[in-house]
């Protein structure tokens, strides 16, 4: 009888299928494509029938004759079921506790539009101008707490030194991002666009060197545009250094550019849809011992949770739906503005909008957030009322975004001040709280232009307001991509 040499066996075979994270999405940049992760999950190997090898020499006949005995078949095997598991349940990040009544008011739904130490478009009605000024000062009656006051200091030229201003309502003041800059008046400057506020010659300009135009209206222009490209860090909480030796600060807030920033409010995002925010949960600067080769040694990063606009189906208006998220860790600020829009939403489109949490504790840096985030239902309710009507969703983008002035990363600066610097008269200070001050304020006794910023003689036409108005544009904006994979460490 011949005997099989022996048996060859085959290595089982390991399949793997990999669980996909949920799918996020981010800009094309040095960071890569998404990467997904999950456990590898292995079947029972298929059993494999030996392999029976020639053999060496001639067989060798069997002393007696016996049939054949057929060897019994191999027993195919069922592959076990694959185990799918279910997506993780997203965990949101509870939400910081204010530090001051400054900032429980700024978190607050319905309170102050505008923060000092911001700069803004503010109106004055005595002349139906509108002028760029710095927040310097804020309060509210405290027999009527609905009625709000600024004190306001406009920007303009070294040379200039326009009194402070008192704006008593919110409507007649708006985030610089609100409205685009207008051009400004002097065609020398209209045509050498890289002159900013801190290059150029304003004396040439006052002496008319540079055509016609007004000074102080073209100094607060470009004023507020370098503000825009700057960032200041503020309350600082405490320090640290992490395994490579790096710095580590965390700040309860941040000015970036034009706009004043609390740990434990939402900011809009240039990343994702477009529309998507973030709920800051920690703001970090981070000093490198050994950053890379033609980067900066210190970065700041927002940490927080990230929130997309989502609808459900509601074809009963008196019995919405629920969102499929339980989330107690929303702002306030951004449960009550859906309350509102879901008034309009649910009768006129029979579908309810909520928050939906997409990517938790998410990193990135601050060029990558477009600006401080404002309530639909407080500034935006005709744009809202118009876009349910013509069937175009109620989570449009009205609002510009922080760098579209100048193109340019922030650059920091040591305190608030400085950040204006000759824009605003040598003394000017913020004064922070809610208290009113204790003697009225002198308002202004002179001519203005149609920004509000005093002139003197021959002086041109004023500005229209529709030269602000320049945010059709908006509406285009789809954002950029963002994935779940931080490449930041701290």
């Amino acid at each position: 009888m011949c005997s099989p040499a022996g048996d060859v066996e085959k290595p089982q075979v390991k399949q793997e299928v990999k669980q996909e994270a949920p799918p996020i999405k981010r800009e094309n940049s040095s960071s890569g494509a998404a990467a997904t992760t999950g456990n590898a999950i292995v079947r029972n190997p298929t059993i494999q029938p030996p392999v029976r090898r020639p053999s060496t020499g001639p067989p060798i006949p069997s002393p007696i004759s016996k049939p054949a005995t057929p060897a019994p078949a191999p027993v195919a095997t069922t592959p076990a079921p694959q185990q799918i598991r279910a997506p993780p349940v997203l965990q949101s990040t509870p939400l910081p506790q204010p530090r001051s009544l400054e900032q429980q008011t700024d978190l607050t739904y319905n309170k102050f539009l505008c923060r000092t130490g911001e700069a803004i478009w503010f109106f004055r009605p005595e002349t139906s101008a509108w002028g760029l000024g710095l927040v310097v000062r804020r309060w509210s009656s405290k027999t009527n707490p609905t009625e709000r006051a600024y004190q306001i200091q406009p920007l303009s030229h070294p040379y200039d030194s326009p009194p402070q201003e008192v704006v008593h309502s919110d409507v007649h003041v708006k985030p610089w991002l609100a409205w685009s800059a207008p051009a400004c008046t002097f065609p020398f400057l209209q045509q050498n666009p890289q002159y900013e506020y801190g290059n150029t010659d304003w004396r040439a300009l006052i002496s008319g060197q540079g055509g016609k135009g007004i000074a102080s209206v073209d100094a607060s222009i470009l004023a507020a545009k370098a503000i825009d490209a700057t960032y200041t860090l503020f309350e600082p909480l405490k320090a640290s250094k992490d395994e490579k030796g790096n710095q580590i600060r965390q700040y309860n807030g941040i000015y970036l550019g034009a706009e004043k920033i609390w740990r434990g409010e939402a900011v809009r995002l240039r990343i994702g849809t477009g529309s998507d925010l973030m709920v800051i949960t920690d703001i970090v600067e981070q000093t490198l011992v050994n950053p890379p080769a033609n980067q900066p040694n210190t970065k700041v990063i927002a940490v927080g949770d990230i929130y997309s606009y989502a609808t459900l189906d509601a074809p009963d208006p008196n019995l919405p739906p629920k969102p499929p998220q339980q989330n107690n860790n929303i702002p306030s600020r951004m449960v009550h503005d859906m309350v509102w829009r879901n008034r309009i939403l649910v009768p006129k489109t029979r579908t309810a909008a909520w928050w939906k949490l997409i990517q938790p504790s998410y990193k990135l840096e601050i060029d990558d957030i477009k600006g401080r985030w404002y309530e639909t239902s407080l500034l935006f309710q005709q744009p809202f009322t118009e876009a349910v009507d013509n069937n175009e969703g109620g989570n449009g983008i009205w609002m510009n975004s922080r760098g579209e002035a100048t193109g340019k990363a922030c650059i920091s600066q040591p305190d608030r001040i400085p950040a204006f610097g000759a824009s605003v008269p040598k003394g000017t200070h913020i004064i922070e709280g809610l208290d009113p001050p204790s003697e009225p304020i002198a308002q202004p006794q002179q001519s203005h232009n149609g920004m509000g910023i005093g002139i003197g003689t021959g002086m041109v036409d004023p500005f229209s307001i529709d030269d602000f108005m320049h945010v059709d544009h908006l509406g285009d904006d789809t954002g950029m991509e963002f994935n779940g994979n931080n490449n930041f460490s701290f």
